[in-house]
């Protein structure tokens, strides 16, 4: 690279130039020379992270960020459930976690997850209703389903490498 400034390039760019006078490094090629290769390295360094962060098939952090989110919905949402005092008003928070989860962005998630994530609103949806309707056989069935489609996402999140905390209930 000839603005590295070594003897060699030095000698090539007056021969490129036709000229007869030896060139010599100044300081400002040297300026130069840095500022290009800070501005290639930062360039690797941000390839590289993004790469790391966001390469392969799986997009893990992203899977990491979205489970540790849907476990603050799903505390949250238990807490007004057991909070309320009818399987009406127990409907009502149940709605409003499967509202929050469907907002959650799914686009960067694997195929896997994604589609645990989606039956297990699913299952919310259905246990919401069935405490809306005020029927206790069909609530336990669909609180089961929702359990199963709970562990279901606590599976695929632990095999990710940035497993902090699992989906409890």
């Amino acid at each position: 690279d000839i603005t590295q400034g070594s003897q060699t390039a030095m000698h090539v760019a007056s021969h490129l130039t036709g000229s007869r006078t030896q060139l010599r490094e100044t300081s400002a090629s040297k300026f130069s020379g840095s500022i290009t290769s800070m501005i290639v390295g930062v360039f690797l360094v941000g390839v590289f992270l993004l790469r790391l962060g966001f390469g392969g098939d799986l997009f893990k952090g992203g899977v990491v960020k979205t489970h540790e989110r849907i476990v603050s919905i799903e505390h949250k949402m238990i807490d007004a459930y057991n909070a309320s005092d009818t399987p009406q008003d127990a409907s009502k928070g149940v709605a409003e976690a499967v509202a929050k989860l469907k907002k959650i962005k799914t686009e960067h998630l694997n195929k896997q997850y994604k589609g645990a994530l989606q039956d297990y609103i699913k299952a919310l949806q259905k246990w919401s209703l069935a405490l809306k309707r005020g029927d206790p056989i069909k609530a336990d069935e669909f609180d089961d389903l929702r359990i199963d489609e709970t562990r279901r996402l606590n599976e695929i999140y632990e095999k990710q490498p940035e497993v902090v905390t699992p989906l409890r209930f």
